[in-house]
């Protein structure tokens, strides 16, 4: 749910306009359902984000890749830029740029009692994060792609 998040805040303001996936659960899984995910979602402009969530994985990687024109973004515990036939570029974040998640949160919920500026993190603002999660859920269990145009 937090990568869903984390994308629908990049990519504002497009909107999902449909999704694919496929959900399926390692041997070693303790949960019933499928822990595991890959798909893509297209946006209402024709940008397509593909992804591979899992809660189980071996690893402790993490790592998120934006595949861009001219380069690759990879987030993981730091940031790097790959330009085609390049070597990678580590890009030096200051700790002070950004708050930290939960001073992000108090200040956006500050901004929104004091001057009624709703944050990204509002109810209102998650229901298109828990939408788009539905329907990757019931495209992997019907097995096909699922329209969000016009969707409340």
């Amino acid at each position: 749910m937090h990568d869903i998040d984390t994308l629908l805040h990049w990519v504002e303001p497009r909107k999902a306009r449909r999704v694919c996936a496929k959900s399926f659960n390692p041997p070693f899984s303790p949960y019933r359902g499928g822990a595991s995910v890959y798909g893509w979602i297209e946006f209402d402009d024709g940008a397509v984000f593909a992804l591979t969530l899992s809660f189980m994985t071996h690893s402790k990687a993490n790592a998120c890749v934006l595949d861009c024109e001219q380069a690759s973004i990879v987030i993981n515990s730091k940031l790097s830029v790959q330009r085609v036939k390049q070597d990678p570029e580590i890009v030096e974040i200051g700790k002070h740029e950004y708050p930290d998640s939960v001073q992000g949160v108090l200040q956006a919920f500050h901004a929104y009692i004091t001057d009624g500026t709703e944050p990204p993190v509002s109810g209102r603002n998650n229901c298109e994060t828990i939408k788009l999660i539905e329907a990757l859920g019931r495209s992997s269990d019907e097995n096909r792609v699922i329209e969000l145009a016009g969707q409340p």
